[in-house]
């Protein structure tokens, strides 16, 4: 990768590795019977034939007297063959006999293909392009020349979309060199944000294109970055085309990584501990025999035990976990009455509490089985070397100063403090526990979305009211996110993340989900990727594609079509996409877009000159080496307007 840094320009220099185009601009037909402003019949030339069109952009030229020129842009999905001869039943016979002798009268053949028009742009006199709309002005007339996309209408079209703030995650789908162009924009607009989905089966390549997603927003200094990694392959960055934490910090961003249940101080928040210590063998077995309301009874125990340590002028967070876990008992056996309406049955609980109070006081109380569990979750609450409080993690994410960009923040779901043993990990990583710890980032994000647009800064150039502009990128989506939830703790979080997927857009919060089924994504989440975009890679089908074809133009019968002929990854190497969403300026209709993704961080940063030199070498180097941003604790948010972050409304738990 050193030969990308080499170069004494200031401008990435070509890639080595780039395919060189197989397909040149040029005449491919003329548009044939019968057309319409939305839909053309290109006659085909046997030049196109021969060069191969299928999955090609192709441009209808339209010269009005003025000198102006209409260009109309739309994809071939498929080519249709027709011979009279073949066609008439009289001749068949001896078209049968031609075709055996090799005296096919193929020069009667008539290729057509059908073109969706997608978009439209004008180019005057002066060589000037404008955006038009997504259908031609008039009927083009029989003859009128029908063009492959090429190099000049594309930078042209790009120009005309926004230039510098165009980028690529790769080419047009059979038009190697011919990078596709997309234009999203940050989430601090009138528009507020936008929704993303990446989908696709294992190996389809859906992480990687997120990732370049990712990295090219970044383009946009004033846009946070939250990543929820559940699975830590962003934290360690095992699989990632390039370092996406090194090209942060090359793009002038700070970056935290951090484990939840590890690196991070979680705020004092009595609900959130109560949980968690359910989610260990605390209740059960060691007080319960089974998860039931008797659970939730001595949780609700748990609470008061911890305000009553409070009103003690004790910080609970801080305690001794032995007189914490005394108190507790002391409100459990007080409670007996309300858990239990059976006398045999609150006899037995009272003796498993004396039982336990026996052992919290023989020796050091390490035989007592209770102790482990809660010093476990208690440590998540409390202060240490290295950890950082998740109030100045938030502060970083959400910090403005003045001439820097915005922060990135990675959550590391896997449990990664070194002092719990494996079956505490286990317990304390499972998706219950995930969705449980995230339900209450979430609430905290949402709160201070609300925050802002409730009590909004003004921008000084603009004089409009400043939202909270954050990304939030999140891997395994179907777990949190789900369809059809397996427990409580995913059910409410997949509801409270189709709430903030329709609610939070106003206040310029953007979701993006990588998972590889439609159909295992919560049916109100999926709704709300109309916002923006889904990128539909390679093996879905049943189900899931018929979720997808319900946004496909209904009076394209060839849409999608080209979809379904995507060759797997594993045989080709290429990792093809179907873009649904208005995300490209080769599109302003509902129409599908095809992008053959990039493969190498080269190819990227060939296609994507705005990439600066510091983020190409912070991409190839990693960070700190290849190991996870240090955790730092100096943000400091431009209205200091954190107090309310201290410890929040819980979460509706």
């Amino acid at each position: 990768m050193t030969d990308l840094l080499d170069s004494p320009t200031t401008q990435p220099p070509a890639s080595t590795g780039r395919r060189a185009p197989d397909m040149v601009p040029g005449r491919v037909g003329v548009i044939g019977s019968r057309s319409s402003t939305n839909r053309v019949h290109v006659s085909l030339t046997r030049d196109a034939d021969e060069q191969g069109l299928v999955g090609s952009m192709v441009v209808v030229r339209k010269d009005f007297p003025s000198g102006d020129t209409e260009l109309g842009l739309g994809v071939v999905e498929d080519v249709e063959t027709r011979n009279a001869a073949h066609e008439q039943i009289a001749t068949v016979g001896m078209v049968t006999n031609l075709v055996s002798l090799e005296r096919s009268p193929g020069g009667a053949d008539v290729l057509q293909a059908v073109v969706d028009v997608q978009a439209v742009y004008q180019r005057d006199v002066d060589g000037q392009v404008t955006p038009k709309g997504s259908a031609l002005s008039t009927s083009p007339r029989t003859g009128t020349i029908v063009d492959r996309l090429g190099e000049d209408d594309l930078a042209d079209i790009a120009d005309a979309a926004g230039g510098a703030s165009v980028y690529a995650l790769g080419d047009i789908y059979r038009m190697p060199g011919l990078p596709l162009p997309m234009n999203t924009d940050h989430y601090d607009t009138p528009l507020g944000s936008s929704h993303a989905g990446f989908f696709g089966s294992s190996g389809a390549g859906k992480s990687a294109l997120a990732t370049y997603f990712t990295a090219a927003q970044m383009r946009h200094d004033d846009l946070g970055v939250l990543v929820i990694d559940p699975q830590g392959q962003f934290t360690n960055e095992q699989g990632l085309v390039f370092s996406l934490q090194g090209f942060a910090s090359g793009m002038g961003r700070q970056v935290k990584a951090a484990s939840l249940l590890g690196d991070v101080q979680l705020d004092k928040n009595k609900d959130l501990f109560s949980r968690l210590l359910g989610k260990t063998k605390f209740f059960t077995p060691y007080l319960f025999t089974q998860n039931n309301d008797n659970v939730g009874h001595a949780i609700e125990q748990v609470k008061k035990a911890l305000d009553q340590v409070g009103a003690d002028g004790e910080d609970w967070t801080t305690a001794d976990p032995k007189v914490l876990l005394e108190a507790i008992l002391d409100r459990f056996e007080a409670a007996v009455p309300f858990i239990y309406s059976s006398e045999s049955s609150a006899e037995n609980f009272r003796a498993k509490i004396e039982l336990h109070r026996t052992d919290l006081h023989t020796g050091d109380g390490s035989g007592c089985d209770l102790l482990p569990s809660l010093r476990a979750v208690l440590g998540l609450f409390r202060p240490g070397r290295g950890k950082v409080a998740e109030k100045d993690l938030f502060a970083h994410l959400f910090a403005r100063n003045p001439g820097l960009p915005r922060g990135m923040v990675i959550l590391n779901m896997v449990p990664e403090d070194p002092t719990m043993d494996i079956d505490m990990r286990e317990r304390l990583g499972g998706d219950d526990t995930k969705a449980l710890l995230l339900g209450h980032l979430m609430h905290r994000l949402e709160k201070e979305a609300e925050r802002r647009f409730q009590t909004p800064t003004i921008d000084q150039e603009t004089g409009r009211a400043r939202l909270l502009n954050t990304m939030v990128l999140f891997d395994e989506a179907a777990r949190y996110a789900p369809r059809q939830p397996d427990n409580d703790d995913v059910a409410r979080l997949a509801k409270s993340l189709s709430r903030y997927a329709k609610e939070m857009r106003k206040m310029g919060v953007g979701f993006n989900y990588i998972l590889q089924e439609p159909k295992d994504l919560d049916l109100g989440v999926w709704t709300q990727l109309s916002s923006g975009f889904r990128i539909i890679g390679y093996g879905l089908g049943g189900a899931s594609m018929s979720m997808v074809k319900e946004y496909l133009p209904s009076e394209g019968k060839d849409s999608g079509r080209l979809y379904r002929s995507f060759p797997s990854p594993r045989s080709t190497g290429e990792f093809n996409f179907m873009i649904l969403g208005g995300v490209s300026p080769l599109s302003m209709s509902n129409a599908p877009l095809y992008l053959s993704a990039f493969t190498s961080f080269e190819q990227f940063v060939d296609a994507n000159p705005w990439i600066p030199r510091s983020a190409i070498k912070g991409a190839t180097s990693g960070p700190a080496g290849g190991k996870p941003a240090p955790v730092e604790t100096d943000a400091v948010d431009d209205d200091d307007a954190f107090d309310d972050l201290v410890d929040p409304e819980p979460f509706p738990f």
